[in-house]
């Protein structure tokens, strides 16, 4: 009878050991999914969405984005594609993962650039492109109208990201009642602006 106690008290006890297990993996997980990325100093971040978003997400209840991995739009491989209609809901947001730049700072900031490289088919479809950086406040970095040429186009913001202080960015699409589309070929944030392509 005793023996048989202890037993049962073992058997339990390891079964609370495997529960905590697969808790701490799936805390660990989520932990890991959720950290900022580090921005390493003399590396560039580059999402050219051949493989995949790289974390960037739809703002529910807006149009959404549409991955293409494996197509080619204008000689760039891997688009993030936004398909115009009128009979559509306007307007379109994305929001990126947070990020971080290295402790070790050489001043109170550190300075990087946001690069956005676009593509808009359609006559005026996309009224305006706002961007926004999320850290202690909200703050428009960039607000204009896209070329609608039909060619790639990029977008160039010099960035301030404080010590310690996560950020993140947001893309507003605004678009008007027309047929078109509006696209990316890469979001990058880079140690330094130039139009080098």
């Amino acid at each position: 009878m005793f023996q048989s106690s202890l037993s049962i008290v073992a058997d339990k006890l390891s079964n609370h050991r495997q529960q905590l297990q697969k808790f701490d993996s799936k805390w660990s997980n989520i932990t890991k999914k959720n950290s900022p990325i580090q921005l390493v100093e003399n590396q560039n971040w580059i999402c050219s969405f051949i493989r995949d978003d790289c974390g960037i997400i739809n703002q529910k209840l807006l149009m959404n984005f549409t991955l293409i991995a494996n197509g080619t739009l204008c000689d760039e491989r891997g688009v993030y594609m936004l398909n115009i209609e009128p009979s559509r809901q306007r307007g379109a947001r994305l929001i990126t993962p947070y990020f971080q730049t290295n402790s070790t700072l050489t001043s109170w900031y550190q300075r990087r650039c946001l690069k956005l490289r676009y593509i808009v088919f359609g006559d005026d479809v996309v009224d305006k492109i706002i961007i926004w950086q999320q850290d202690m406040a909200n703050r428009i970095l960039w607000r204009g109208r896209p070329i609608s040429n039909g060619h790639w186009n990029t977008i160039q913001i010099h960035l301030n990201f404080l010590p310690r202080i996560a950020s993140r960015f947001f893309f507003e699409i605004q678009t008007v009642y027309a047929t078109g589309f509006f696209a990316l070929a890469r979001i990058s944030i880079e140690n330094y602006c130039g139009y080098k392509q």
